[in-house]
């Protein structure tokens, strides 16, 4: 049976998909980071635009990518590393910030929990920064690693419980209420 082909042990393995991901970590190794190659197009490439850094925190292992006989783990690691320590400098100014985790239930929160304590560890105080979480059902990873650790005596946290498709419109829309509100008060 060839990678790829359909069977009854199959995994899922796209060979496709595969080599487009090894290809982009190949990339990502070149340019230092797995979120940089999300710049050339789509969301990644509207979120350079507009100054938002984009990271990719892989768990080697978790996506049927990795079973590619061109998957190329140390790439993935380094990219993936590096991507965290760019996250890192991210919760670092996070302070008077929010901090938004959309649908992840156990990789991004201990990857954000993580990174927010390395910058404490480096001299940073983020204090009085938000948290929401947005999940279709509350999870306890997100609502330890999300809501109560991070805030916990210097910073506030929403859960926003329901399906993306309502709630994420709904909270942009809110956003977007709030500021004009305190442009007009000026």
């Amino acid at each position: 049976m060839e990678l790829g082909e359909k069977g009854d042990r199959d995994s899922g393995v796209a060979v496709a998909r595969g080599e487009a991901f090894e290809e982009a970590m190949r990339d990502a190794e070149q340019l230092d980071a797995a979120g940089e190659t999300g710049h050339r197009s789509g969301d990644g490439h509207r979120a350079h635009e507009l100054g938002v850094p984009v990271t990719v925190h892989v768990a080697i292992g978790s996506d049927i990518v990795h079973q590619h006989p061109a998957a190329d783990g140390a790439a993935i690691g380094a990219a993936t590393f590096t991507d965290f320590r760019r996250l890192v400098s991210v919760v670092s100014d996070l302070a008077g910030g929010v901090w938004i985790n959309l649908g992840s239930a156990v990789q991004l929160p201990e990857v954000f929990l993580k990174a927010l304590s390395v910058a404490e560890n480096l001299g940073h105080d983020p204090s009085g920064f938000s948290t929401a979480n947005l999940d279709m059902v509350r999870h306890y990873r997100t609502d330890e690693n999300v809501l109560k650790r991070p805030t916990l005596g210097k910073g506030r946290s929403f859960a926003l419980t329901g399906h993306h498709e309502i709630n994420v419109p709904l909270l942009a829309a809110a956003v977007g209420l709030e500021r004009a509100r305190r442009e007009t008060a000026r």
